[in-house]
């Protein structure tokens, strides 16, 4: 009677495991997480080297305090790691300052082409003017394609207004 028990528990236990290899496949989710990883990819490795870059600075000053590094090769080192972790961080704010000025861009652009298409129109002053909110995420960079997102599909904090 055990040995029944102990097969069936192994069957469901495989099936359970089993389940997300046939279950079909979203295209359209994986195609645009794809591009958004392609679009932040340089943005993100950016980040992780900085943080890799700061952790390194943080581990050298603990080998220092245990008596693992002379004074000299802490402080060489030490310096090589904050001027590699400077340019990255001048990298990254650059990258956030296009993409900043590239979203102020778009959504002028928007702007425009809604003012002349209710010009032309003859809309109302009271037409609302309906603009695409994010084109990156502040936080994480991620292109957002589409309207309407309250958070970010990558890192999955809210966007603001």
């Amino acid at each position: 009677m055990t040995v029944v028990a102990e097969i069936v528990l192994v069957v469901v236990v495989l099936s359970l495991l089993a389940m997300p290899l046939f279950r079909k496949v979203d295209e359209e989710y994986i195609l645009t997480q794809k591009l958004s990883a392609e679009e932040g990819d340089q943005y993100h490795q950016l980040l992780a080297r900085k943080e890799n870059l700061l952790e390194a600075i943080k581990d050298l000053s603990f080998d220092f305090e245990t008596g693992k590094l002379s004074e000299e090769d802490y402080n060489l080192t030490k310096a090589d790691f904050e001027l590699q972790a400077i340019e990255v961080i001048k990298e990254v704010d650059e990258m956030k300052t296009k993409a900043e000025a590239e979203h102020a861009r778009t959504i002028n652009s928007a702007k425009n082409q809604t003012v002349a298409s209710e010009k032309q129109h003859g809309a109302t002053p009271e037409a609302k003017v309906t603009v695409k909110a994010h084109a990156f995420c502040p936080h994480c960079g991620t292109a957002l394609r589409g309207e309407g997102f309250k958070f970010c599909p990558s890192c999955g904090k809210q966007l603001s207004a």
